[in-house]
């Protein structure tokens, strides 16, 4: 039963990469677009937020690839070659890491610790009331908590600033494409090229 699910999954890696390589070309079209009119440029940046859960599905569909041959009977012709596997993952943080990018999830997460941070407080140590030490903790706690967070978000910007960039976009995409084209005819761009 698992094995025809992930058997289900790697036959359709083709779609998936010719969707990924769709929506990485999204973001170098939603620039182009200003050129035209402010509101194609807006719903284009619309319809390329919809790449986060396809790019969720591409990053699943690679480590199912990565799995597969050990679950899997080589028999079925699954393609799972190393070209695959990296151009997937890459493929599917990039066309994750675009929407995330521009969403500030560092400060919400901080928030969110030091709420938990007074629940705990709060249920542990049961105070009557409300005292300046208590809020000096949970306000230190939601500090250090969110400059934390704030240096990984950083790292995320910066690596979703370098994998969307225009010639990288378009050229993923583009590869991305190709490959899923090549997935469909059951060879890749390895056997293509003979590495």
């Amino acid at each position: 039963m698992q094995a025809d699910f992930l058997l289900l999954f790697s036959r359709f890696t083709w779609v998936f990469f010719v969707l990924g390589g769709i929506f990485s070309m999204l973001w170098f079209v939603e620039r182009l677009s200003t050129v035209f009119s402010e509101e194609m440029k807006e719903w284009i940046k619309f319809i390329a937020y919809f790449g986060f859960p396809v790019g969720i599905v591409i990053l699943g569909v690679t480590a199912i690839n990565l799995i597969a041959p050990y679950l899997i009977p080589p028999e079925t012709g699954v393609q799972t070659g190393w070209d695959v596997t990296i151009l997937g993952f890459v493929l599917g943080a990039t066309v994750c890491l675009r929407p995330i990018k521009d969403f500030k999830w560092a400060a919400l997460f901080s928030l969110g610790a030091g709420c938990l941070s007074m629940i705990f407080i709060w249920l542990i140590f049961a105070p009557t009331s409300v005292s300046p030490a208590l809020i000096g903790i949970v306000l230190g706690f939601m500090f250090v908590t969110y400059v934390s967070l704030k240096f990984i978000e950083d790292l995320w910007v910066l690596l979703g600033n370098v994998l969307t960039s225009p010639p990288i976009a378009i050229g993923l995409g583009g590869l991305a494409i190709v490959q899923g084209i090549l997935l469909l005819f059951a060879t890749s761009l390895k056997a293509l090229f003979g590495l």
